[in-house]
């Protein structure tokens, strides 16, 4: 019983040291005021450059993105965050969208020369 229940705490160990960092969403009807969760999600992409930090996964909701300024990431500079080998910052799109056909799009056009 002894071994079972030494057994059961490693794996318990275990799974609290592998969990990953947050999750988060943008959406095209977000407001970068929320808090990013799926049903208050952030509006704009430089919101979850600056928020992600390593650990994290953010979604991107389907649709089109205006950028109005650059985006930007220099994690060394104060702007953004940097992942590590075991621990990325993960950005996707958000898989039952693009399994609908309805993709993540960044269109720059607004602020290209």
């Amino acid at each position: 019983m002894k071994i079972l229940l030494v057994y059961l705490f490693f794996l318990i160990s275990i799974n609290l040291s592998a969990q990953t960092g947050g999750v988060y969403f943008v959406a095209v009807d977000g407001d970068d005021n929320n808090p990013g969760t799926y049903t208050q999600p952030w509006a704009t992409w430089n919101k979850a450059f600056a928020t992600a930090d390593a650990g994290d996964t953010v979604y991107f909701r389907g649709g089109v993105y205006y950028s109005y300024e650059g985006i930007y990431v220099y994690p060394y500079e104060g702007y953004g965050h940097s992942g590590t080998v075991s621990n990325p910052i993960l950005y996707e799109g958000y898989p039952p969208d693009i399994a609908a056909g309805n993709f993540p799009i960044l269109d720059c056009t607004l602020h290209c020369d």
